[in-house]
This record gives structure tokens, sequence and C-alpha cells, in this order.
């Protein structure tokens, strides 16, 4: 599948779920507990959230350390040099003169 059709496919499917059906949108504002709104059941979608959450910190995995390390020492870039910013040309009489202009004349 190429790119362009996974998009018009995704295209597709997007105004079938949800432009089509409007009633998609208010189901999924229900489900969430925000629409109508309601404080016990936005609690309640909250409790379940937050049981499921872990109790402790858990430790880095070791690639996430390691990846952290190449970032902060290896991976750095030399500072960039400081440039003088220094403007190439003249204006005189509402005319922009070059060097050359300044050459022949």
């Amino acid at each position: 599948m190429t790119k362009k059709e996974a998009v018009q496919l995704a295209s597709t499917t997007w105004r079938m779920g949800i432009e089509d059906k409007p009633e998609n949108i208010a189901a999924g504002f229900e489900e969430a507990g925000i629409w109508p709104l309601s404080l016990p059941m936005m609690l309640r979608r909250h409790k379940s959230f937050k049981e499921n959450d872990s109790k402790e910190q858990q430790p880095l995995p070791s690639w996430l350390v390691t990846q952290q390390v190449i970032r902060s020492e290896i991976l750095v870039l030399p500072p960039a040099p400081k440039k003088i910013g220094r403007r190439k040309t003249v204006d005189a009489k509402r005319r922009l003169l070059t060097q050359d202009d300044l050459r022949n004349e």
C-alpha cells in the first residue's frame, strides 16, 4: 500500500466514522464522563484511571539512562561561532550601492 493510498483510506474511515455519524462524537463525550457535565461521573472515571496508576516511582530502564548519557556527553555540539553582522552595502540617495559600484565610480 502506498502512502497516498494509506492517507486516502484513513481519510475515508475518518469521514465515515466521525463526520457522517455525529452520534459517535456524542457517545465518546458521554463515555469519557464529560457530557452531560456530571462531577460524580468524572470522578468515577478519574478513580478508575488512578487505581491503575503505578504506586511507586519505577527506576528508569537501562537503555533510557544510556540514552540520556549519550545525549548529554557524546552528542554535544560545540558552541556556534559568534558572527559579527556587518552590512555589505551602502545607501546613497536612496540607492543601494555594493562594493563593485563604489569601485566603478
